[in-house]
């Protein structure tokens, strides 16, 4: 059943002639269309004896079918480039032994050109690649996806060699619109995936008509390899982010970081996530470096998938940006406040002070990072943020050890938990009803990358993003190295956090997966 669904998906165009991915004679065009989908992927139900290559295929096949009824949507609004999520095609929770069946032999396409399209007998056992391949030919659109490769190895050859002789990488595939392959990356960073094998770090990129593309996977974008070369030495001016991220409140919600790290690197960004909401994976969206094109975050455990389709600017020379002196601000108010308290923020002991009246400035340090903080909160007659609210500024300069080690570098004011509890500061929350007129938040950091977030949310728990339009003008905020400031329109949204998230990679910690 399952080889004659393939088949009968193929056969249409398995004659369709080659062509280029890549016109010639085209001009560079300044803006492209871009789309992400969230998607709710249908998983296997666990069983001891694990499932036969016909039954994974069989299960697969359902989430190929949402993949290409969203590539023809896509192509159908103008998008040029659509990326799917990590894990999609097969589902979470897999074992080393249960995901075997889901995987294929991925050629190199560095050595190897090939269409699984127009070819799809020169390898056997490649179904999924022919899907992928035939939905980007169909389309005529680049299209990324995140699926399972298995490279065989021998160990008098290789001693890494694992003793099922065989390595087993979470990857990411690119196609063009001839159906060519034209790329496979290596998720580096695991987390927690012991059904994977860890690679060397490298960065992988294929070229476009609106620029080159890199690909990273989830957990990658927190550690510096492959994602900081590939803008500072790959001339990688958009980032295809396949992913199944865990909604990380308060700091690291998936809208929340990865439009921080498209700001902060200077680029593009084209997040694509698992729709899982009664599990916590949520969240997707296209960034860019002036802020958010376009998000979708909806925690209601029967909301559906979403198509996100937007038109953004093509980058240049985005290392520019990154490459900046390291002149941080040496301040002179690192001295001990009477009212600081600690308080944990995803395993991690912050200092913090309270955020009290309706305006002021406060300021909190901790090791080298001091935060400075002047705001104004908008105060309007029945206003429920002076009854069920409370704020406070933090700082953090050390090595986060819990799921993962990397050396941050932190200035947030978050909201509360608990109003009668200072200790929740940092404790998750999605609910606000504080509206801030203006803030300014700057640190003094020892790194240059810093990562700007700013999360509001609305009556109903519903994270939002302040979004921005193709000008520097329809921003709602703005961003300069190491200070961020926001005021006008936006701000009668209730502010949930706003965060510079320092990261000094050449401080991060060895022995985990990450």
């Amino acid at each position: 059943m399952a080889t004659a669904y393939i088949l009968a998906f193929l056969l249409p165009h398995v004659l369709m002639t080659w062509t280029s991915a890549l016109p010639s004679n085209e001009s560079t065009p300044l803006t492209f269309k871009a789309a992400v989908y969230e998607h709710i992927p249908f998983m296997a139900r666990y069983t001891r004896s694990g499932y036969t290559r016909k039954q994974a295929l069989e299960l697969m096949n359902k989430n190929l079918a949402v993949y290409r009824n969203q590539t023809v949507e896509a192509k159908r609004q103008g998008a040029q480039i659509i990326v799917f999520p990590e894990d999609g095609i097969y589902g979470l929770a897999q074992s080393r032994r249960s995901i075997l069946p889901y995987l294929e032999k991925i050629p190199d396409p560095d050595t190897i050109q090939w269409s699984p399209c127009t070819d799809p007998y020169r390898f056997p056992n490649t179904e999924v690649q022919q899907a992928l391949s035939c939905m980007a030919k169909e389309s005529k659109i680049y299209l990324v996806a995140n699926m399972g490769d298995l490279v065989p190895c021998l160990k008098y050859q290789d001693p890494k060699c694992p003793s099922e002789g065989r390595y087993q990488y979470n990857t990411d595939v690119a196609y063009g619109p001839d159906g060519r392959l034209l790329a496979k990356y290596h998720k580096r960073h695991l987390f927690y995936e012991y059904q994977f094998d860890t690679p060397e770090a490298k960065v992988v990129s294929f070229d476009t008509p609106f620029g080159r593309i890199g690909m990273m996977t989830c957990f990658d974008i927190l550690f510096k390899d492959p994602a900081v070369p590939m803008v500072r030495d790959h001339n990688i001016t958009t980032i295809a982010f396949p992913t199944a991220w865990f909604d990380g409140l308060p700091l690291l919600t998936a809208m929340g970081f990865q439009s921080a790290f498209a700001r902060g690197q200077g680029i593009n960004l084209l997040a694509a996530n698992i729709h899982l909401p009664r599990r916590k994976f949520h969240g997707s969206g296209i960034y860019t470096p002036k802020g958010v094109s376009n998000f979708y975050y909806d925690n209601n455990p029967d909301s559906p998938g979403k198509l996100l389709v937007s038109t953004i600017q093509k980058v240049n020379n985005p290392s520019e940006e990154i490459e900046k002196e390291n002149n941080f601000r040496k301040t002179n108010n690192q001295q001990t406040h009477s009212d600081e308290f600690h308080s944990l923020v995803f395993k991690d002991m912050f200092t913090f002070r309270l955020v009290t009246g309706s305006s002021g400035n406060v300021n909190v340090c901790q090791g080298k990072v001091c935060c400075s903080l002047n705001y104004k909160i908008s105060i309007t007659q029945g206003d429920l943020s002076l009854k069920t609210d409370i704020f406070a500024l933090g700082a953090f300069d050390g090595l986060h050890k819990y799921k993962g080690q990397h050396y941050d570098q932190v200035c947030t004011l978050l909201k509360c938990a608990d109003i009668n509890n200072k200790s929740s500061c940092g404790s998750p929350t999605i609910y606000s009803f504080t509206k801030f007129e203006s803030l300014s938040l700057t640190g003094s950091f020892e790194t240059n990358y810093v990562y700007p977030e700013m999360i509001f949310t609305d009556e109903f728990g519903q994270l939002k993003m302040a979004e921005c339009g193709m000008s520097t003008k329809d921003c709602s905020w703005t961003f300069n190295n190491k200070s961020m400031h926001a005021s006008g329109p936006f701000m009668d949204t209730a502010l949930l956090s706003a965060t510079l998230f320092g990261r000094d990679y050449s401080r991060d910690g060895n022995g985990f997966q990450g």
